[in-house]
């Protein structure tokens, strides 16, 4: 049986808004796993993006599009963090 034209107008609508319902729901799924991998590794970016599979660079892109806060992490010097290695960045870590 053929669509009318109100449904086929619909559709999207509908489909859209479940789509966005979905994207919210994996964003909230993504965050939660990136919160509790960082806790696990005391913030230490680098040891959780190895954990999960992802390089430093897409870890910090997910941390910074789902708003997640980072401390510095806990085992560092004198409370200072020092600045993680990147293999995609040209620039060496300070050293002390």
């Amino acid at each position: 049986m053929p669509a009318t034209d109100a449904t086929q107008h619909s559709l999207p609508a509908a489909a859209n808004a479940h789509t966005l319902d979905l994207q919210a729901h994996l964003d909230a799924q993504e965050k939660s796993i990136l919160e509790r991998m960082l806790r696990e590794t005391h913030g230490n970016r680098t040891a959780a993006a190895a954990r999960l599979g992802l390089n430093l660079r897409q870890i910090r892109y997910r941390i910074a599009r789902l708003g997640i806060q980072v401390g510095e992490p806990d085992d560092a010097p004198d409370g200072k963090a020092e600045r993680e290695a990147d293999p995609q960045d040209p620039t060496p870590p300070a050293t002390a």
